[in-house]
């Protein structure tokens, strides 16, 4: 199950994720089969996104860096979902998030002990040690350079309903060998 949607399942059921008794919930009715509630679930889920309303960020102008000229304006149909292949070597920057060796989510190095990523893609996760960053591979399975996260640090406003402020940093709990050519090209 997508983490996304982990929230919602766990008040129904945490069995429902690994049903027992063949794919019916436990103790909510034995004759409401899991996979009925996913469906659910996501419906729900994809009616929520397509009716939002776009949201604007507006800068802070009293903020160091400075402020843009325009507010930032985005629409659930603005985030990337799935993405496309791309060129060996042409995204160094960028990182794979893996949970029990599949791919779930991508990141941007910031630094050599730093991810950026979209808040969602890890807020989930109850426990961090089954999540790796892959980083200098170019598929989604093989070698690179592979680090846990020491710490994530969400952003105090992040609304997972509305997925605004939907960012968030991880440290690494070794620093990436910014050497690699894989890494830095």
């Amino acid at each position: 199950m997508h983490p996304a949607f982990l929230p919602y399942a766990k008040h129904l059921d945490p069995g429902c994720e690994k049903p027992p008794n063949g794919g019916y919930a436990p103790g909510i009715d034995a004759m409401v089969p899991c996979t009925v509630l996913l469906i659910i679930l996501l419906y729900t889920f994809e009616l929520h996104l397509n009716g939002s309303q776009p949201l604007i960020y507006t800068c802070d102008v009293t903020a160091p860096c400075g402020c843009s000229s325009k507010p930032v304006i985005l629409s659930s149909s603005s985030r990337i979902i799935g993405g496309e292949n791309s060129q060996i070597g042409s995204w160094g920057w960028i990182v794979s998030l893996q949970s029990d060796d599949e791919h779930f989510c991508g990141g941007s190095i910031i630094s050599p002990s730093h991810i950026l990523t979209a808040a969602h893609c890890i807020n989930y996760f109850e426990a961090l040690g089954t999540v790796t960053v892959h980083a200098g591979i170019h598929n989604k399975t093989a070698g690179g350079q592979i680090r846990t996260i020491a710490v994530v640090l969400i952003h105090p406003d992040y609304n997972h309903f509305s997925l605004e402020n939907d960012i968030a940093i991880l440290h690494l709990s070794v620093p990436l060998d910014m050497t690699d050519p894989l890494v830095t090209q």
